[in-house]
């Protein structure tokens, strides 16, 4: 699976972590954002619709992002066609640990 990696030179967007130093690209509305201290996802647009509603601001973030310790693991069960095999297992332990009743709600 091929990433496009996008560096910024001290100009990045913002995020809720801060200002992004990098960017990988999952997809047009999916990208994750790492951050000096931190980071997380991006999804929005019809990516955004395929999550259920009561997930966009998960963690008290702003609609959209979803941080990258546990949250991420949102984001790869409901558009699983964007990670790996290695990845989608990773986030089935994640769910299981800090978002239990994800699982239940996969359309």
């Amino acid at each position: 699976m091929t990433r496009e990696h996008r560096y910024y030179n001290g100009n990045g967007p913002s995020t809720p972590w801060g200002q992004a130093d990098s960017r990988e690209v999952y997809s047009g509305d999916v990208s994750f954002y790492s951050t000096p201290s931190h980071g997380g996802f991006r999804v929005a647009g019809k990516s955004l619709e395929r999550i259920p509603a009561k997930y966009h601001g998960v963690s008290g973030y702003p609609a959209g992002w979803f941080e990258e310790d546990c949250d991420w693991a949102i984001v790869a069960f409901f558009l699983p066609e964007l990670f790996t095999p290695d990845e989608a297992n990773a986030a089935d332990s994640t769910l299981d640990n800090w978002h239990p009743d994800v699982k239940a709600l996969k359309w």
